[in-house]
Parts: C-alpha cells; structure tokens; sequence
C-alpha cells in the first residue's frame, strides 16, 4: 500500500478514469460545447447599431447593374439559409409535439442551427443595403420593422435555448414552454411577412414594364420611337388622308359602287379613269 492509498486519495489517472466512467453513462449532461454565435449581450448593441448604419448607408449608396444583380443573388440565397434554418426548427419542434422526436434531440438541433438563422438574416441586411430600398413605401418600413422583431426575437430565443439546454432531457413546462412557442410564433410571423412584402415590392418594380406594350411611343427630341429605340413614321396628317374643300376648290369625289355580274366593287373616281 502507498503513500497515496494510506491517505486516501487517489492518483490523479485513477481519478480521470473514474471521471469519464461517471459520464460515460450521462450523454445529456455533459458539458456544453462554446456557442457558435456570440453572448446573446453582445447582440443587442449589433443589431440596433448594424440596423441603423444599414438604412443609413442604403439611402446614399447607389450600385450599378451588376452589383445589384450580384446583391439580389446574395439576398435570395441568404432568405434560403436564414428561413430554411428556421423552418427546419419549427418542424422538428412539430414532431416532438406529434411524439416522433425526442425532446433533447430537439433542443440540440436547435442549438446547433442558431448560427445559420443568423448567418441568413446578416447575409439579408447587407445584401438589401444594395437593393436600392424606397424607404419611402410604408410596405418597406413594415419590413423593416419585421426584419428588426425577428433580429430582437432571435436574441430571446437564445435565452430560452439556455434554459431548455439546462433541463437536460426533460420536456419544457410551464412559462418556459409557453415563452418557446412564443418564440416560435414570432419568427414565423416574422420571416413569412418579411418574405411576402419583399416579394410584393418586387412585383410591383416589374410590373409596370411588363405591361406596357413593345410599341408604346416616347416622344424623344421631335421623333416618335418604339421602347426598343426604332423609330416610328410619322402619323399622316389629316390633311394627306381626306382632302378637304380649302385644299382642291371642290368637294372630295366618292367612289361609286360598280355592280358586274355577281361582283360588286369599288370604281375609281372620273378624274382617275
């Protein structure tokens, strides 16, 4: 027997075994890895400060075509990460509801899919700074508020991902589940209406264009061209089309009505035979 067996204390290798045995047997209460996002205290200056520097930025900058259409790819790509990301919580968080998914593998899927939402929802805001936004439609500040509830709302939520992560395997109760379906009301009321105007804005941009005919005339500098840029001959003026009494010193001459046969046409006038 040594030192160490007399005193009553272990080895430090005997103690590490028996550490990893206590939780070899408890995979829901290991310790939690380092979050993938920031302290949520962090976030509240982030996102009323990166708010308002984009709507600042978005009113003097003016990109050309092709950043715009790089800036349009950018923002549908990063609605299809942040809005895929929350629609694949919710419905998991659906099937724990109908029993097919376990509570704890619920909770850690949706810890695990928290930088996504915010990575889709960074990508939005700095994308849209190039879109040319007319902060002047009231559909537009409606999104923008929407986007800035979701923001808002996704910070709550990691308080409440905390709170679901400590009680282990165990299912929410109480206040705690009626703040997580709190949550999740207002991401999708969120996302889904933030979704829809910009849709609609977009609608409304084409919309004009798309129904204006190819041949609409635009008075450019005295001559009459198509939107292609052709130009148009000019209209025969009344004077070419009818002659009038001023014009020939006698009334204009009618065609009559030739009837031959089973035939009936038009002769020309006298003055023309």
């Amino acid at each position: 027997m040594t030192a160490d067996d007399e005193s009553g204390e272990r080895p430090a290798s005997a103690r590490a075994d028996s550490g990893i045995a206590a939780t070899a047997g408890r995979p829901d209460e290991l310790v939690a890895s380092k979050p993938l996002v920031p302290h949520r205290l962090l976030l509240w200056p982030a996102v009323f400060a990166g708010g308002a520097a984009a709507v600042y930025i978005s009113m003097h900058l003016r990109a050309d075509m092709t950043l715009h259409s790089v800036a349009l790819f950018g923002h549908i790509m990063s609605l299809v990460v942040g809005f895929g990301a929350v629609l694949t919580v919710d419905f998991q968080g659906a099937m724990w509801i109908l029993g097919r998914r376990q509570f704890a593998d619920v909770a850690r899927f949706g810890a695990a899919t928290h930088a996504l939402i915010w990575l889709g929802l960074a990508g939005l805001v700095l994308s849209g700074i190039l879109l040319h936004p007319n902060l002047d439609s009231i559909a537009t500040r409606v999104k923008l508020a929407l986007v800035l509830i979701v923001a808002v709302n996704g910070i709550l939520a990691l308080g409440v991902q905390a709170r679901l992560d400590s009680g282990s395997s165990r299912p929410p109760a109480g206040g705690l589940l009626v703040r997580a379906t709190a949550t999740v009301l207002v991401s999708q009321l969120g996302w889904w209406g933030a979704a829809l105007i910009g849709f609609s804005n977009s609608e409304a941009m084409t919309a004009p264009a798309a129904r204006a005919p190819v041949s609409s005339v635009v008075k450019e500098s005295g001559v009459a061209k198509t939107r292609a840029g052709h130009a148009l001959p000019a209209p025969a003026s009344p004077a070419t089309e009818r002659p009038t009494v001023a014009a020939t010193g006698m009334p204009p001459v009618r065609p009559r009505m030739v009837v031959t046969g089973r035939t009936a046409h038009r002769a020309p006038p006298p003055a023309m035979r």
